[in-house]
């Protein structure tokens, strides 16, 4: 599952963000939670994120923030989005702009 947060205004978007998170964590109360940040991202975590969940394990949620200023990291995100959205795991992303191709792909 996909969530796509954005705006220019990210006093508004982070708090739209935090208030999905809360949200999520009640519905969610044993899932993982991981923060990604630019400096964080792996290719290889992604892959394990997108397929990671066993028969007993817990669903992620996996919070990207901000990760489309990196152009390289949103190369591969865009790529793997139809993986992404066919995911057990929940995936939130938190970006500033985006143009219309890079939401038309959402």
């Amino acid at each position: 599952m996909i969530y796509l947060l954005h705006g220019a205004d990210t006093i508004k978007s982070r708090k739209k963000s935090r208030a999905l998170l809360d949200v999520m964590f009640v519905k969610k109360p044993d899932a993982s939670f991981i923060r990604v940040e630019t400096g964080d991202f792996d290719e290889n975590r992604l892959k394990e994120f997108i397929g990671g969940q066993g028969l007993f394990e817990n669903k992620y949620i996996i919070f990207f923030d901000n990760l489309f200023s990196d152009k390289n990291v949103k190369e591969i995100l865009l790529k793997s989005l139809k993986e992404i959205s066919k995911s057990e795991n929940i995936f939130i992303f938190l970006e500033e702009k985006l143009n219309k191709t890079e939401l038309s792909k959402f």
